[in-house]
C-alpha cells in the first residue's frame, strides 16, 4: 500500500470505514475527549420496538462490548451511536462521519479496489495520512501480507474481514464501531484484532464492538448485555 493518504471513508456508498489505531498508527489520530452518550434511546421496527429508553454513557477511551441474542438491538444500538441510524425518539450525540471508522458485518468493500486500496480508503476519505510502514506492520500482523494486490472476490471471507479490520486500524479516528469484527476469524488471529482494538483505545480512541464471543468481549473494558440489561445503564462492568 504505498505511501498513501488514507481516509476515512464516507458512509453514503454503505462502505465501510473502520479505525483503530496500532501502536504505529497512532502518531497523527484525532482523539475526541467527548463521551458517547444516549438518553432515553428507543427504536421501532414497525410496532416492533427494539430499544425501549435506553440510558447509555461511554467514556472517551473506552472498549466497550455489546451482547446478547439475536434480534436484542445489538447493531441497531451500534449503528445509532455511530450516525449511521437514528433513533425513533430520544437522543445521541454521535460522531460526525469524519470522526468515525467501521468494521461492518459483510465486510464492505470495494470489489474494483485491491486489498491494500480498500485498506486505506476510509483513512484517505477523512483526510489523515497513514505511512507506508504502517500499512505494512497492519498488514503483516493480520496475516495479509503478499495479498495487497488482490481484489476481494480473491480473497477468503476470513481474509475480506481482516481487511476490513485493516481499514478501521489505518483510519486513526477518534471512534471505531466494529460489528463482529472476529466472526469469521480463528481464534489467534481473531486475539491479534482485538489486542489491536484494545491498543487504540490506549491510544485515546472509543471503540464500541457487538460480539457474540465471550472471548472477545474479555478483551473490553465494559461489557453491556442486552439481554440483561434493556435499559442499560453507565457503570459497572459485566465482564
Amino acid at each position: 500500500m504505498a505511501s498513501i493518504l488514507c481516509d476515512c471513508s464516507d458512509e453514503s456508498m454503505q462502505k465501510s470505514e473502520t479505525r483503530s489505531h496500532v501502536a504505529t498508527a497512532s502518531a497523527n489520530s484525532p482523539v475526541s475527549p467527548r463521551a458517547l452518550q444516549a438518553h432515553n434511546l428507543t427504536k421501532r421496527f414497525g410496532k416492533h420496538k427494539v430499544l425501549d429508553g435506553l440510558e447509555l454513557s461511554i467514556n472517551s477511551g473506552e472498549f466497550v462490548a455489546i451482547m446478547g441474542p439475536s434480534g436484542s438491538g445489538k447493531t441497531t444500538l451500534l449503528r445509532i451511536l455511530s450516525g449511521l441510524d437514528k433513533p425513533s425518539s430520544g437522543t445521541v450525540n454521535a460522531p460526525h462521519r469524519t470522526e468515525r471508522a467501521f468494521v461492518f458485518q459483510d465486510y464492505n468493500l470495494l470489489e474494483s479496489l485491491t486489498a491494500m486500496r480498500n485498506a486505506t480508503l476510509t483513512a484517505r476519505f477523512s483526510g489523515r495520512r497513514c505511512s507506508k510502514a504502517q500499512v505494512k506492520t497492519i498488514f503483516n500482523s493480520l496475516g495479509l501480507r503478499g495479498f495487497e494486490s488482490y481484489l476481494p472476490n480473491q480473497l477468503s471471507g476470513g481474509q475480506q474481514q481482516r481487511v476490513a479490520v485493516a481499514r478501521a486500524l489505518l483510519a486513526n479516528a477518534p471512534f471505531i464501531f466494529a460489528d463482529e469484527p472476529t466472526g469469521a476469524l480463528d481464534d489467534q488471529t481473531a486475539d491479534v484484532v482485538l489486542k489491536h482494538l484494545k491498543t487504540a483505545t490506549q491510544s485515546g480512541s472509543t471503540v464500541v464492538m457487538v460480539t457474540h464471543s465471550q472471548r472477545a468481549a474479555a478483551y473490553a473494558d465494559r461489557v453491556i448485555d442486552l439481554a440483561k440489561e434493556p435499559l442499560a445503564t453507565p457503570g459497572s462492568k459485566n465482564s
